[in-house]
């Protein structure tokens, strides 16, 4: 004997479901990072290079603005733009010094004194920085640029 149950909603078969493919992403993920990291990376290449460009010519314009003064022991002075490169020969009745001008800096290349600590005082370059040769009486002093206006409104 076979019971139906007629209260029961008639069941439809359907045709086998058609299976969607997942949504794929558009492209390698790992391309869209590397390429924005490349693009920021050179970015900060970029600005850094500007802001050196910016120093190089901040830097070299106020060289045209310093001199090296050179005193001696007896009074005399001679001044030295630090934009105008060469060595200075420097004749007392003390003894000799040579100072070179070069990139904006001046530096005691040569002495006759003994102990030469004047040559091992290196390059100066900012305003108020010296170099002193005791032996020889001899001062080489750097002034102008901007920090000596600066000195100057503080004083």
């Amino acid at each position: 004997m076979s019971i139906a149950n007629t209260n029961a909603a008639p069941q439809t078969t359907a045709g086998p479901r058609e299976a969607t493919p997942a949504p794929q992403p558009s492209g390698n993920p790992r391309k869209k990072g590397t390429r924005s990291t490349l693009l920021l990376v050179a970015g900060l290449l970029l600005a850094a290079f500007a802001a050196w460009g910016c120093m190089q010519f901040a830097f070299a314009s106020d060289a045209d603005d310093r001199v090296a003064v050179i005193t001696d022991g007896e009074g005399e002075t001679q001044r030295i733009p630090l934009s105008q490169d060469g060595m200075y020969t420097i004749e007392t009745k003390l003894g000799q010094n040579i100072v070179e001008v070069a990139n904006g800096q001046a530096s005691m290349a040569s002495a006759d004194c003994p102990g030469h600590d004047c040559i091992d005082q290196g390059a100066i370059s900012g305003s108020g920085e010296i170099i002193v040769c005791l032996p020889h009486k001899l001062i080489v002093s750097i002034e102008g640029g901007e920090s000596a206006a600066v000195d100057s409104m503080a004083s």
